[in-house]
């Protein structure tokens, strides 16, 4: 029975005690009312009896209104929890582009397109201070992001919330703020940065011939083949973060664990269709990015155990696909400060 069902079938149970006593002490007294006898033993414990239902039924009606909120999970402590937003390798890099936001196609957009090398590394080294504030903005951001989708989630199964001393916490002000901070795309030079190192590798790989060229073109290919995957495997990569918070965060109950496997049930099915789109990467070595993937996470295979174990096996497919796509990113940003540094040295001895 899920977390709702029990606290809906609970909250029945109060309201059958409420009318149950109320009733009973209604009766009480109206019997003793009809009855007409004289003040006695009899009558004040047949008063003091109707008094105690009445008080019982109040408590049951009390019980049932605010149960929710003295026993709700705790917000504070699902905001400590979206606090590890680094941990699964979303660090801020200074020198390779952000994977989320990095494709190659901006190469060829404009303004872009139309920047020679100098420009670019001079738009970068403009830009720096403002992209590394902005990326911290980012990460302070994912972290509240995370929170707040622990708490929905929560409310979206009918586990109550508390905010402090036992306060209901304002779920629509949630809520608006979840769906605000989704739709941020934050400052321009987020997507700038990226675009620009995208430039830079371009211009790069113009400037080789050959077997470098080639191989440098089967890194770029890659790189578009990957794009198309991010926003699936970033999705993935969240709801698995979020199912194994509630899951095994030390202040985890049956009701967020019931939770949890609300989650997981569909995870399977969102893994495989993103796989299938996986499947039609061909990697340089000739293997497919499924089974490249697939490889780095063998308990994936195996059809047995619940849905949560099936999360748990799919941990390690963010970092290796992290891995692959940094991989490719850094080859090409190595030939680019190749050719920096060769176009500086021609420079300067043109100057003597």
């Amino acid at each position: 029975m899920t977390a709702l069902r029990r606290r809906r079938a609970r909250a029945g149970r109060r309201a059958r005690a409420f009318w149950i006593l109320l009733g009973l002490a209604l009766f009480t007294m109206a019997a003793v009312i009809i009855a007409g006898q004289p003040p006695s033993v009899q009558v004040g414990v047949a008063i003091g009896f109707a008094v105690l239902l009445l008080f019982s039924a109040w408590r049951a009606q009390w019980a049932r209104m605010h149960f929710s909120a003295s026993s709700g999970v705790d917000l504070m402590a699902l905001v400590a929890l979206g606090a590890d937003a680094l941990e699964d390798g979303i660090a801020v890099d200074d020198d390779l582009p952000d994977p989320l936001r990095f494709d190659p196609d901006d190469a060829g957009r404009r303004p872009w397109r139309d920047l020679d090398g100098l420009q670019v590394l001079r738009r970068l080294q403009q830009q720096h201070d403002a992209w590394w504030l902005a990326e911290q903005r980012r990460v302070r951001q994912q972290q509240r992001q995370r929170a707040l989708g622990l708490a929905l989630a929560l409310v979206d199964h009918g586990v109550p919330l508390r905010d402090g001393d036992d306060a209901m916490p304002d779920i629509a002000a949630l809520r608006a703020e979840a769906l605000l901070l989704q739709a941020d795309p934050g400052p321009a030079v987020l997507d700038e940065i990226p675009a620009l190192q995208a430039r830079r590798y371009e211009l790069a790989m113009a400037a080789r011939s050959g077997a470098d060229h080639e191989t440098l073109q089967v890194q770029w290919r890659l790189l578009r083949a990957l794009r198309p995957l991010m926003p699936g495997v970033v999705h993935l990569r969240e709801r698995g973060w979020r199912i194994g918070r509630l899951a095994w965060n030390p202040q985890a109950d049956l009701d967020q664990v019931d939770v949890a496997y609300a989650l997981a049930g569909d995870f399977r099915q969102l893994l495989r269709d993103w796989l299938l789109g996986a499947a039609t990467v061909q990697l340089p070595g000739g293997m497919t990015l499924e089974a490249w993937l697939l490889a780095r996470c063998p308990n994936l295979r195996r059809d047995g155990g619940d849905d949560i174990t099936q999360v748990e096996a799919a941990q390690p497919l963010w970092p290796a696909f992290l891995q692959l796509h940094r991989s490719a990113v850094a080859a090409l940003d190595a030939v680019a400060r190749e050719h920096e540094a060769a176009a500086a040295g021609g420079a300067q001895s043109s100057s003597w």
